[in-house]
């Protein structure tokens, strides 16, 4: 049995790479060969563990997770977790994966399939709120699908400003960074937006021309009592 951790994932593949395996993944046939029931939320205090399962004939793989929203505030990772890759003839365990990096790259690529499809391909500006593990890869992930020139940024922690910013200068030294005022100066500056936040209240403005004409992903939300998005976004949408 392996171990595949953070390091090698990062550096398995390319960004364009890993979009282009979500999108065949989004084309993929519904009713091919494999089982992939609902994921498994069990919550406890403001805590979540996720537990979700898929099975093919050559392999069937089990993603446990962890979620703890309060650990940003004691410097440490929201999320964590593992991935146990099974072979499907035998069912013995042949790889385990560091879920927290794959997580991130995975959800990464699913919102640059929308920024490469839907997003103006002469877009020049990108929004992100919240500016953790989450915020900081899909950054990286749409700047590889467009040629942004400025990256506007909010979060709640300041002290997440400096780490987000000199992972982008590493990559993307030609573009600049600006601390957003508030959602309404971010909106109003971007034409591409991201949320990646586990917000209850939206975190976007209710101010309809500060939304529209907007390529808008939001990605932070997994239980039904967090939202990122006001109601008056969703009859703009086209």
């Amino acid at each position: 049995m392996i171990f595949i951790d953070s390091d090698f994932i990062e550096n398995a593949a390319s960004y364009d790479e890993w979009i282009n395996c979500m999108e065949r993944a989004f084309l993929e046939n519904p009713a091919s060969d494999y089982i992939m029931p609902l994921r498994t939320h069990i919550n406890f205090s403001e805590n979540t563990l996720l537990l979700m399962p898929c099975i093919k004939k050559d392999y069937f793989a089990t993603k446990i997770v962890s979620l703890f929203p309060g650990n940003s505030k004691i410097g440490k990772k929201p999320l964590s977790g593992l991935v146990v890759l099974n072979d499907g003839s035998t069912g013995e365990p042949v790889a385990v994966i560091d879920a927290s990096k794959l997580t991130a790259m995975r959800t990464a690529a699913v919102g640059s399939v929308a920024v490469r499809h839907l997003a103006p391909g002469d877009a020049t500006t990108l929004g992100i709120i919240g500016l953790g593990t989450q915020g900081i890869h899909q950054a990286l992930f749409a700047c590889s699908q467009r040629k942004f020139s400025k990256i506007y940024i909010l979060d709640l922690y300041p002290g997440l400003y400096p780490g987000f910013i000199e992972k982008i200068n590493s990559i993307y030294p030609g573009i600049e960074i600006i601390i957003a005022s508030s959602s309404s100066h971010l909106c109003k500056e971007s034409e591409v937006i991201i949320t990646a936040t586990n917000s209850t209240t939206p975190v976007l403005p209710a101010e309809s021309e500060l939304l529209i004409n907007r390529t808008i992903i939001g990605v932070g939300s997994y239980k039904p009592d967090m939202r990122e998005f006001p109601d008056i976004l969703f009859p703009l949408a086209k």
